[in-house]
């Protein structure tokens, strides 16, 4: 399974009409187009082994912590002020999701 590390909610938002954003890797001289469901990740990126057997949870965990956010990140773009406590904590769990991965 094909797990990103720059999530797709946030990847979106800098893609074209046809869903695509343009891709630079470090060390080549030009970039590429790209749908952001192929870009920023890696296969089994995140699967964990739990009592010998894989699982997505950590995958799973992330999927809603990511859907969280959006959806207060949408409220902010959209004007919400002041912004609530629950979209604050939102936007910073996620923020603190992706500094470390």
């Amino acid at each position: 399974m094909f797990q990103h590390y720059v999530p797709q909610m946030y990847l979106k938002r800098f893609a074209d009409a046809r869903g695509q954003v343009r891709v630079y890797e470090a060390g080549r001289d030009d970039f590429y187009l790209s749908t952001i469901k192929r870009v920023a990740g890696e296969n089994d990126y995140y699967r964990a082994r739990i009592n010998g057997n894989p699982s997505n949870a950590v995958e799973d965990m992330l999927s809603t912590l990511e859907h969280d956010a959006e959806r207060s990140i949408d409220r902010v773009l959209q004007g919400a002020f002041p912004i609530l406590n629950p979209d604050r904590t939102a936007i910073a769990v996620f923020l603190g999701f992706q500094m470390v991965r």
